[in-house]
């Protein structure tokens, strides 16, 4: 998802009751919500071997790791979230909730992980969990 479109999600679920901050805060709530959400899941789109030279958050099973994201950048026009697909809206919501203090984003943001999560170990174990 285009980064822009990723402000645009949280401007229209807030622009109600709040007023949207500035580029430069906005930024930071989106990095802060890749990094709750980083922190919670391993986001394939993240995953690398121990031999990266990328700055390594984690490290999980298997000889891999999981890097940091990318710091979204609002004027490359054409720069994506660093994100799994299926986690784009855990992190958006988990931005509205940095910026309203609402926890129904944050609970949003965690059903999404959950979901997630159950996903990406019927990928990796099979139906018998």
């Amino acid at each position: 998802m285009l980064l822009s479109k990723v402000k645009q999600a949280i401007e229209f679920r807030t622009k109600t009751k709040y007023k949207t901050p500035d580029d430069g805060l906005m930024q930071e709530l989106i990095y802060e919500a890749l990094l709750y959400v980083t922190n919670r899941t391993d986001p394939a789109e993240l995953v690398r071997t121990t031999e990266t030279t990328e700055q390594i958050l984690k490290m999980i099973e298997g000889g891999k790791c999981v890097v940091y994201p990318e710091y979204p950048d609002f004027t490359q026009t054409q720069r994506h979230l660093q994100m799994d697909e299926l986690l784009n809206y855990s992190v958006i919501n988990y931005a509205c909730f940095l910026l309203t203090n609402d926890v129904k984003y944050k609970q949003l943001s965690d059903e999404d992980i959950g979901l997630y999560r159950g996903e990406f170990n019927r990928a990796l174990y099979g139906e018998s969990l």
